[in-house]
């Protein structure tokens, strides 16, 4: 009995720690790389309106170093969502997310980092507070989506672990109460059973030690005391 209810409550707790790990891999993970993405971005979009503004003229080399950084910072961060096994729904807003970002980068970035090479600032800003608002706004919502979806996938985890925990407990507390029902059992019932049939041939051995072989020995059992 002891040997299930230990089994019983390692398989619990095996479930318990699957329901952490995916908690984890499939929410928390995720979640923070879908923060860190739109971080990113924004990063990028001030980095746009620097190209689009003169007195940031002399930093155009440092600037572009930096949006190269931001860029592939991003650019590891999708490919990395992109390896996760979301379900449907959710990857279908990854490649949308991926499809976006891949239009601002050789569409929009590229068009205001070549109007501040030529100096046009004025199309570098309209440029930026334009098709880069744009598509900074449908990368936000699709940010918010694919949040709002996590977000219930973590419940739905959270859910599941809360069930292994409380799981693990009845069975505690199941196994407990049972064992101690087999252990009074075993007290009060078993163990004058077993002990009765030894003490009486005990009284016999000793009469018949002292040369009392007149006892009658009764047996209504056919077991090893029989």
């Amino acid at each position: 009995i002891s040997a299930l209810i230990a089994v019983s409550n390692l398989f619990q707790s095996q479930q318990m720690t699957t329901s952490k790990a995916a908690l984890y891999t499939e929410f928390i993970d995720p979640n923070d790389h879908v923060d860190e993405v739109y971080i990113e971005f924004q990063k990028i979009q001030f980095i746009m309106l620097k190209f689009s503004i003169a007195e940031f003229a002399d930093y155009f080399n440092d600037n572009i170093k930096a949006y190269n950084y931001h860029k592939e910072k991003i650019d590891a961060l999708l490919d990395s969502l992109q390896n996760h096994n979301f379900n449907e729904e959710v990857g279908a807003k990854l490649a949308e997310v991926k499809s976006i970002w891949e239009e601002y980068k050789f569409i929009v970035a590229d068009a205001i980092i070549s109007s501040s090479a030529s100096k046009s600032y004025d199309m570098a800003a309209i440029i930026a507070t334009s098709s880069g608002e744009e598509v900074g706004n449908k990368l936000v919502e699709q940010f918010e989506e694919i949040v709002g979806q996590l977000q219930l996938k973590s419940q739905e985890l959270n859910s599941d672990f809360q069930q292994a925990e409380e799981d693990l407990l009845f069975f505690l507390v199941s196994g407990m109460i049972l064992g101690t029902l087999v252990l009074l059992f075993s007290m009060f019932y078993l163990a004058p059973k077993i002990s009765k049939p030894i003490k009486e041939i005990l009284h016999i051995l000793e009469e018949f030690a002292l040369g009392n072989f007149d006892i009658n020995i009764f047996s209504k059992s056919k077991d090893e005391f029989g």
